[in-house]
């Protein structure tokens, strides 16, 4: 491979569905202590402002469907 050609790839631009938070298309986490508010809080109202191409807390979201689906309640 030709050293140079790194130095002029560009980029693949990062798709975001909450803006610098969560990328589109990989893993991220929620991670912290049982009851503080990660799925029924945090992730319901990421889906609802997905949902409504609304911000969340003020940041961009990119509008898609949605389906939510949550197995931790009774």
């Amino acid at each position: 491979m030709d050293r140079h050609h790194l130095a002029h790839a560009e980029p693949t631009p990062i798709l975001w569905a909450l803006r610098y938070l969560i990328p589109i298309g990989e893993v991220t986490i929620l991670g912290g202590h049982g009851g503080t508010g990660k799925t029924s809080g945090f992730a319901l109202q990421l889906a609802v402002c997905t949902a409504a191409s609304m911000p969340l807390l003020g940041i961009e979201t990119r509008p898609a469907p949605v389906v939510f689906y949550s197995a931790e309640d009774d």
